[in-house]
């Protein structure tokens, strides 16, 4: 069973920091400033439906797009 899973980002300008609690339904999003000299973070925590994926019926990118899609909608 699929329990937690966390992407990481990396672009001009900045860092991107994904975690995904899936038992709890909890998805952290985390941006570090990397144009900053001090590199601020800022967090932000989504609430998710609690989901149950068994591995042979669940698609890591299935999960991650749905995870994707709540933090660009907010």
């Amino acid at each position: 069973m699929l329990t937690y899973v966390e992407t990481y980002n990396v672009g001009a300008g900045s860092w991107q920091s994904l975690y995904y609690d899936v038992v709890k339904g909890e998805l952290t999003e985390e941006i570090t400033d990397t144009t900053k000299e001090e590199m601020p973070v800022k967090t932000k925590i989504f609430k998710m439906k609690k989901e149950k994926y068994l591995f042979e019926n669940s698609s890591l990118d299935g999960v991650m797009e749905a995870s994707y899609k709540i933090v660009n909608n907010n």
